[in-house]
This record gives structure tokens, sequence and C-alpha cells, in this order.
């Protein structure tokens, strides 16, 4: 079995689940090398990892680790402003990418990644793990396979608690230049399910705000939208939630069946029930705790570097299309009025402007 030799950019908690995962995987990938500003947090992590190579180097610069010829992969967990930045050098190093959500903050950027990924050949995968859960998976397939029939209604929640100390503990988080909202950062995920199950998005409107006076970002948001397959959906989210998250739900309604998921890690099956079809809620209850989604991920990913064959689940432009509906729903939200996606071009900055425009007024 080939190895595959791994470096991590950015060393703070997500690093350490990354490794968490990678030790449960040492015959398919083994690290090389760590990097963060602070050279304690990479003698941390370093601690942590079960097999490190003999040549597992510490560094305060990115760039001295992407330019060793003896790494096939970057595993990117730095903030979310320096994401696009560092998987466009990490490819054009010749680097497979791993890198965490968002993927970037503005579609220019995503698009960016892409033509590198399509220009180099290397695969960038990004962190949208709730996809490889046998629960999501098997939700898949059976919208796939039209059990539900003709979707109606789409439904999703995000009812979070996010303190004042959560975003003091980085100069960057609750900023629209480095950080971006709370759907990019804590919405992505159910977002991105919804897409992945009904497709495109014809129109959107959307609204948000921020009650909060130690941050930029919002801190709720609502939206309405309707599907090309004439489904209409919506999404409700915010961080107010007092004093700990109360969690997600996702709801389908459809021609020939329901569907409702909840809970603070959202594999509570609530409701299920499709019409003519002998499938009872336990053989989703019994996939529905299997929340090893990052393994799952890691071993997908290590297929596609191995079998030219294989096509990996997560991609950077399946990653551009929650990023396209996040953004027109803050786009619809800036200008007032209903957008019709894809975007061409947006960036959270976009958002600092519409927030200053208000309080010039």
């Amino acid at each position: 079995m080939k190895k595959l030799r791994i470096g991590i950019i950015g060393c703070g908690f997500i690093a350490e689940k990354h490794v968490k995962t990678l030790n449960r995987l040492s015959e398919q990938f083994t690290c090389y090398g760590l990097v963060d500003q602070k050279l304690e947090r990479a003698k941390a992590v370093n601690k942590l990892i079960y097999q490190p190579a003999e040549e597992l180097t510490l560094y305060t610069d990115y760039q001295a680790l992407i330019e060793r010829t003896d790494i096939d992969v970057v595993i990117i967990t730095a903030p979310s402003f320096l994401h696009g930045k560092m998987v466009i050098d990490s490819l054009l190093h010749d680097k497979h990418v791993i890198v965490e959500k968002p993927l970037s903050l503005s579609l220019e950027e995503a698009d960016h990644i892409i033509a590198c990924s399509k220009k180099t050949g290397k695969h960038v995968l990004v962190c949208h793990q709730m996809r490889y859960r046998p629960l999501f998976q098997k939700i898949k397939s059976l919208f796939d396979k039209h059990q539900f029939g003709q979707p109606y209604l789409a439904t999703s929640s995000i009812l979070l608690n996010r303190s004042e100390q959560y975003y003091k503990e980085t100069d960057w988080r609750g900023t629209w230049q480095y950080d971006g909202g709370m759907l990019l950062n804590q919405g992505l995920h159910v977002a991105d399910l919804l897409i992945w199950y009904l497709g495109d998005i014809d129109w959107i409107f959307g609204k948000t705000t921020n009650f909060s006076t130690w941050k930029e970002t919002e801190d709720l948001a609502l939206s309405m939208f309707k599907f090309k397959n004439g489904a209409y959906g919506s999404v409700t989210a915010t961080s107010q939630v007092q004093p700990h998250n109360l969690g997600y739900q996702l709801q389908f309604i459809c021609e020939d069946g329901t569907l409702a998921i909840n809970g603070p890690a959202l594999n509570h099956i609530e409701h299920f029930h499709i019409k003519h079809q002998r499938m009872s809620a336990d053989k989703l209850i019994n996939i529905s705790t299997d929340t090893d989604d990052r393994y799952y991920m890691y071993q997908d990913f290590y297929q596609a570097l191995t079998d030219e064959q294989h096509q990996p689940l997560m991609t950077a432009s399946e990653a551009k299309n929650v990023l396209n509906f996040i953004y027109s729903l803050y786009q619809a939200d800036k200008i007032n009025q209903m957008v019709y996606p894809p975007l061409t071009t947006f960036s959270t900055m976009n958002m600092k402007e519409k927030d200053d425009e208000h309080n010039d007024k």
C-alpha cells in the first residue's frame, strides 16, 4: 500500500482532529511537517502524532513546507482568510490539498483555485465531512433514486450559541475581511446537504442582521428560495441561542415521503416515511449513530489519489456551489432584491460595504 506524505499548515484545535483521524490511517498517511506561527502549538500537535516520519520538521513559515519535494499532500487548517492563498500556493508547488471550510472568502478566488487544480492535475478536498456520513449517504441515494418523488419543500435551521469570548479568542473572528459570517462557518454544512440532495437554486431572497456589538458579521440569517426542480426551501440560522446550542434541523416534504432529522449532531431521525416503500425508519436509525465522517472522508481522498478511476466525493467545484448559495443570500440581503444564482463575483467584503453604507445613514 502506497503511503502518502503529508504536511499540516495550522496547528490549532481543528488540526488536532485531523491528526486523531490520521493516526487511524497510519498505513496510508505519514506526517512530514507541521506549520504554525506559534511554534509551541506545532510542538503540541507533534506529540499527538502516532507514527511521525523521521524527517518531520516544524516550521513557522508555510512556504518552507510547500517547497519540500518529499510531501504529497498539504492539509490546511489555518484561519479562513488564508485558505484561498494557501491552497493556490500549494497547488502551484505540485501538492494535493485538503482544506478546511470555507474554501474561500470570494468567488473569484474559488474560481482561481478550480483553474489551478485543473492546470496542475492536483486534487483539492474541502472538508464538507457531513457528506461522508452513512446516514447522509443513504438519504442521497434515496433522492437520487427518486424514492421521495417530487420534492415540495426543504427547510433547515441552525440554532447555535457563539459567545463573545469565542469571538474574542482571536482578532480575525467575526470580521468580514478575515472570517465571514456564521452561514459560512456554522451553516455551510447544512446548506451543502440541501444543494447536494436537491440541486441548483433558481432564485433566493434573504435577510441577515447582527445583534452583537463585538463583531461585524451576521448572527441571524433568514432565507427563502426555489430549487430548479420546482421545490421551495428555507434556511434559518442564528448564533444567539442561550446558553448553549440547540442544534440543527432538516426537513423534506415530498410527493411520496417525508423526512425530518434534528439534534446537536444532526443524527436524530424524528420522522421518516416513504409511500409504497418497505424500508422503515429503523434502517436510518441504525446508521445514524455512525458520525465517523472524517475517517471516511480521508479514505475517499486516499482512493482518489491512488486510483485514477476514482472520483472524489468532494471537490473545489462542489464547494464553490455552496459558496455561491450563501453569497447569493448575502447579495439578496445587500440589494434587498431576489437574486438568481449563480453569481459570477462576490466577496465577504461586499457585506462590510453594506454595513458601512447602513452606518452612514
